[in-house]
């Protein structure tokens, strides 16, 4: 666990910012949130991927999970996630470091 009770940010949310902040509380524009349980999630290299995971109470239906790409060059990320729940698509959304916005990269429906 990272072990952060809580995060605040003075003055307005510009840029970059706005948009990390938005990941968490606002990804899809309707009100799309990071869960308030915690989940186990490892990185092979914190220092290039870090790698953060929930579920909104005890709902395993939707899993969160947030990479941030800690390098100046793009990285590859394999993501396993176990446990009783076996998920089958994902909705991909990102915020590029040419576009301080998030966007629906993509749909993923064959995930095994």
């Amino acid at each position: 666990m990272k072990n952060v009770y809580l995060a605040t940010y003075f003055g307005r949310l510009k840029r970059y910012v706005g948009g990390a902040y938005r990941m968490y509380t606002n990804y899809d524009g309707s009100n799309g949130k990071f869960g308030n349980t915690y989940v186990k999630a490892t990185s092979s290299d914190d220092s290039k991927l870090t790698v953060y995971s929930s579920l909104q109470g005890n709902d395993e239906n939707k899993v969160h999970i947030i990479l941030i790409n800690r390098s100046a060059t793009a990285q590859t990320a394999n993501i396993s996630v176990s446990g009783i729940q076996s998920y089958t698509n994902a909705s991909v959304y990102a915020m590029l470091k040419t576009q301080e916005e998030i966007s629906l990269l993509q749909l993923q429906s064959r995930i095994s």
